[in-house]
This record gives C-alpha cells, structure tokens and sequence, in this order.
C-alpha cells in the first residue's frame, strides 16, 4: 500500500527487496526444476511445468514473448476431424505478432543413435529427428490455416510472418564427438531451434 512512497523515499531498500524476493523464487524454481530432473516424468508433466512457469521458455528468445496458448490446435485435421496438429505452446513476440510454436519432450529422451555412423559421427536419434519433423509439420499447418483460426481464436494481433519452431529435448551430449555430432545438426537446421534441459536450467 505504501509502495509509491517508499520508492520516492527508499528506492536502494526497495530495489534490494525486489532482488531478494526474486533471487528466492529463482531458487525454488530451479530447485524444482532439478528435482523433475532426477525422476522419469512424462511429457504432459514437463508441459504443466512450463505452462505454470511459461517465463522460462521466454530465456529460448532474445525479445520479450507472450505465451498465448498451450495445447493449441493448428489444423491440418482430415474432413472427419482426425489428424488435428496440435503444438505444445504458441507463443508470440510482444512487438511484432511474430508466431512461435513449442514441441516439449522428455529430458530422457535419446538426442543420437548409441551406435557411430562413421567414425567419430553419430546420427540423430529416431526421436529427435521425429521431434523435428512435428514441428516443422505443425509450421506449416499454422501458416496454412492461419487465417481460419485467427478468425476462430480472435488472434488478430499475432502473424506467422516467420514462425519460429523451438524442440525442447533431451540432455547435452557429454562426449566431445558425440557434441559435434549435436551442433551439427542443431546448426544446419532452418528456423528450428533444438535446445536441452540442461541448458535450459542453465
């Protein structure tokens, strides 16, 4: 209630507080988020994580993002209605209304085949490639039905000028061929975006 006078009279006090209180939630926050880590949790359970904390998906962006929605339909249903894509989360950027789409999986799943293609080369796991192609998939159903669900959702303010896909998966490669072999891949893709839990948390 006295907020506005203590800024006019304490501004040091209050931007301390400020930092603490959030420096204390930070903590819980990765404290939780570590503690997911060690268990084998599913998909749907890391997808309430971010919804509920939907501020960290923000850290894949280098501008400020709203979410707009999760489990969001974006076509491409047949005429019986089957087949619908539907992205984990539809995000947009605050100033433009550019479109981003989110495919979350699990921290445990596998990033590249066990076994080297050639030597010190190693190709990408069926998942992650899978993972790849869903959201690329669900890019191109966003923009082909986008003006049918604009008008549907009343997204009037959000575009698919260039939608922007991120896969949220896996963990870091710990070997040093196993690494390259990771980037890659990562950096060879167009407007896709593969990040890691571990850098995530990070």
């Amino acid at each position: 209630s006295n907020k506005a006078q203590l800024a006019k009279d304490q501004p040091a006090a209050l931007l301390k507080l400020k930092t603490d209180i959030e420096h204390v939630t930070l903590g819980r926050l990765i404290t939780t988020f570590v503690q997911m880590l060690s268990k084998s949790l599913t998909e749907s359970h890391w997808q309430r994580f971010f919804k509920e904390n939907s501020f960290v998906l923000n850290l894949a962006f280098s501008y400020p993002v709203l979410l707009i929605q999760d489990q969001a339909h974006v076509g491409g249903s047949s005429n019986n209605g089957v087949g619908t894509k539907i992205t984990d989360f539809l995000s947009a950027n605050k100033f433009t209304g550019n479109l981003a789409v989110f495919e979350i999986k699990r921290p445990d799943s596998e990033l590249l085949k066990s076994v080297e293609y050639r030597t010190n080369l190693f190709q990408n796991s069926k998942e992650l490639s899978g993972s790849i192609a869903q959201v690329q998939d669900q890019k191109f159903q966003l923009q082909n039905n986008f003006a049918q669900l604009a008008y549907n959702s009343g997204w009037g303010d959000y575009h698919p000028f260039s939608v922007h896909c991120f896969v949220i998966i896996g963990r870091s490669p710990q070997d040093v061929h196993e690494k390259k072999s990771f980037e890659f891949t990562r950096h060879a893709l167009k407007d896709v975006q593969v990040i890691t839990f571990d850098e995530l948390l990070d």
